[in-house]
């Protein structure tokens, strides 16, 4: 059986990297919107 190999550093990096990517996305603004204003979200896949 073959493990994967993890670089912890480089792991932070990529995390931070699409944590930015997806934290920034519209539908994860309408996300937090819908919440706080507590209505069903309207993702639009962007």
């Amino acid at each position: 059986m073959r493990l994967a190999q993890v670089d912890p550093a480089r792991a932070d990096e990529r995390l931070g990297h699409w944590q930015s990517l997806v934290f920034s996305s519209d539908d994860a603004k309408e996300g937090a919107a819908a919440f706080v204003e507590k209505r069903a979200p309207v993702w639009q896949g962007r």
